[in-house]
């Protein structure tokens, strides 16, 4: 069937198994194909390779001219590739139930562990941006106490001997203003209920005059001059009547007394204005005793600020302050 066949001493080797592998695989490929050469082979297998060519047909029934090692090489390929299709073919042939076929359960997925909530940030302080001297303010205010209580102390005093008048006549008029507060403006206005001719005097603590009005014919007098901020002044009213003066207050009314806030005070007070914070204004009117002003301010702060529990303390606390210098 082949061209060219190996020599009878290449058959021999062949047979015998002591070919080189390269020649050994060439000469076993020509003897499979061809009848002649494997006539040439003697017949040497065993009967189990006998057995397994004798049901063999036709030109394959020549491999049992092969030599043993051979056959079992040829044999070993056939029972693995039958051993192989046997196997396809009896999955192919298998039943299939596809009414019995479950889907797999889903695999239960593990739940995620909670994100840790962000730590919740306190409340912003809103005295933390305050001067020192504010912060105190408020925090004495918010325990029910006035800073500036002894300086508003100190405006209703004893009368004094420099003002000694007739008590008899001490009745000619009433000061309505200002009397034991503290003033922001250092030009306050002076008022009284006289209806005769009237003088206004304003001393320092040490009694020495600081401004003195012409002979008034009306109620109120303002100062021409500013006064010195940061002291304390007390004024009297001389009535003039055809039997002559009636100073008053006389004792043992009190003096009338009244403070001017100091100039740091009153720029602080200023600035606070400009930048339009109620907080600010009242603590700085609450240090410096100007109560109306700080109560307004601060209540107003409580108003703007409902969620802030110390905006409505420190209103409550300035009210209470004002109830009780009235």
């Amino acid at each position: 069937m082949t061209a060219s066949h190996p020599s009878a001493e290449v058959l021999r080797a062949f047979y015998a198994g002591s070919l080189p592998p390269a020649e050994l695989l060439a000469a076993d490929d020509h003897v499979a194909q061809c009848a002649e050469c494997r006539a040439l082979l003697s017949p040497g297998a065993d009967a189990a390779v006998q057995r397994f060519t004798e049901g063999l047909t036709g030109e394959d029934a020549a491999v049992d001219l092969m030599p043993h090692s051979h056959v079992r090489r040829w044999t070993a390929i056939g029972a693995t590739a039958a051993a192989a299709a046997a196997v396809v073919i009896a999955v192919l042939l298998l039943p299939r139930h596809t009414d019995d076929v479950r889907p797999l359960a889903p695999r239960p997925r593990l739940a995620r562990a909670p994100e840790p909530r962000a730590a919740q940030q306190p409340a912003p302080d809103p005295l933390a941006s305050l001067d020192p001297s504010l912060r105190d303010v408020a925090t004495a205010l918010q325990s029910g106490a006035l800073v500036s209580a002894n300086i508003l102390a100190s405006l209703g005093g004893a009368p004094e001997q420099q003002r000694a008048a007739d008590p008899m006549r001490s009745n000619a008029a009433r000061l309505i203003a200002p009397v034991g507060v503290v003033l922001e403006s250092d030009r306050p206005t002076f008022r009284w209920d006289a209806e005769e001719a009237a003088t206004v005097k304003v001393f320092d603590r040490e009694f020495n005059l600081v401004a003195e009005s012409p002979r008034l014919q009306r109620s109120s007098w303002t100062a021409p001059a500013r006064l010195p901020r940061g002291a304390t002044y007390q004024w009297q009213l001389s009535v003039h009547r055809d039997d002559g003066d009636v100073v008053a207050p006389a004792p043992p009314v009190p003096p009338a007394m009244f403070h001017v806030i100091s100039e740091g005070a009153f720029a602080e007070l200023t600035a606070a204005r400009k930048s339009d914070s109620p907080l600010e204004i009242g603590l700085i009117c609450m240090r410096e005793g100007l109560l109306d002003e700080g109560a307004r301010m601060l209540a107003r702060y409580a108003e703007e600020n409902p969620g802030v529990p110390i905006a409505a303390r420190l209103s409550e606390q300035a009210r209470a302050a004002m109830s009780v210098r009235r």
